[in-house]
């Protein structure tokens, strides 16, 4: 990444690992990782189709879903993305929630190739 964006790395692994062991669940990091590398790519579909859709109201639902899965997972650059994108469907703002399509598969994109790399991700934990 450059000095460009705030965002080090696309999933704070490092951040999330410390809040589960710190709720006693840090065993369970597998299987959030398993469930959110599976359940992305329907989400972005999702959004995908909002943004087809041209419905401001689709766009933030779809937004929103995903926003809080990205959020969880700790993928802070694409949860920011999508909180953007969610706000311009609240307001019917097209143009601003299409010019965010890029970015945000972009982002999705890194965030995904980031937690199949990851030393005790799904791959990791084999």
């Amino acid at each position: 990444m450059t000095d460009e964006t705030p965002f080090a790395v696309a999933v704070d692994l490092e951040g999330l690992r410390k809040d589960l062991a710190e709720a006693g669940a840090e065993e369970i990091l597998g299987e959030l990782v398993e469930t959110f590398a599976a359940d992305a790519p329907r989400r972005m579909e999702a959004i995908e189709f909002a943004l087809q859709s041209g419905s401001g109201r689709q766009i933030r639902s779809a937004a929103h879903a995903y926003k809080s899965s990205a959020g969880t997972m700790r993928a802070l650059e694409l949860a920011a993305l999508l909180l953007d994108l969610e706000q311009a469907g609240s307001a019917a703002d097209l143009d601003k929630a299409l010019a965010l399509q890029t970015p945000i598969r972009d982002a999705h994109e890194r965030a995904l190739e980031f937690l199949s790399d990851a030393p005790g991700s799904v791959e990791g934990d084999a």
